[in-house]
């Protein structure tokens, strides 16, 4: 309020966070001044910032190539993560400088980021490799990384997040 005190009328409502919450690589500050929907009494943040909080978080992600980490998105249930840490056991998480664009080369995984779901079910498969894929959309990270040592099961994760 112009005078110094707290407005009863006006309001100015913030949401912050983590993204993403497991593994964050940035904090996103969302604060709307003035909103003109709803009783000033009624407004939060969670009402009227968090909707623009998402559609931010999503599309910063898609542009950093960040996995998000929603609970739809959840890789495997605890169960099926045990009988994967078996299979994965000796994958390399050893990175070598050089990056492979066009998956062809023998010996090492090739770079999957930003291939849709078809053309990355291609480039393994013409690999000769097995993948194990999550979500949908465009590839935003993948294990073991581009330029690694194929596994010897010729396993990888793939994570891939909506255009």
């Amino acid at each position: 309020d112009p005078n110094g005190t707290y407005s009863k009328t006006r309001v100015v409502c913030n949401f912050i966070g983590m993204v993403p919450a497991m593994d964050p690589k940035f904090v996103l500050l969302v604060v709307v001044n003035e909103p003109t929907k709803g009783n000033p009494k009624d407004i939060s943040g969670g009402k009227v910032a968090a909707a623009p909080f998402a559609r931010i978080a999503d599309r910063v992600c898609k542009y950093m190539k960040i996995a998000p980490d929603r609970p739809g998105n959840a890789f495997l249930n605890n169960a099926s993560k045990s009988k994967l840490n078996a299979l994965v056991s000796n994958l390399s998480s050893n990175e070598y400088n050089a990056e492979v664009a066009s998956g062809t080369s023998q010996g090492i995984v090739p770079n999957l980021i930003g291939k849709s779901l078809k053309n990355a079910i291609k480039i393994v498969g013409s690999n000769n490799l097995k993948a194990i894929y999550d979500g949908n959309g465009v590839v935003v990270s993948q294990f073991p990384k581009a330029g690694s040592p194929i596994p010897s099961r010729r396993l990888i994760k793939v994570v891939l997040s909506p255009d």
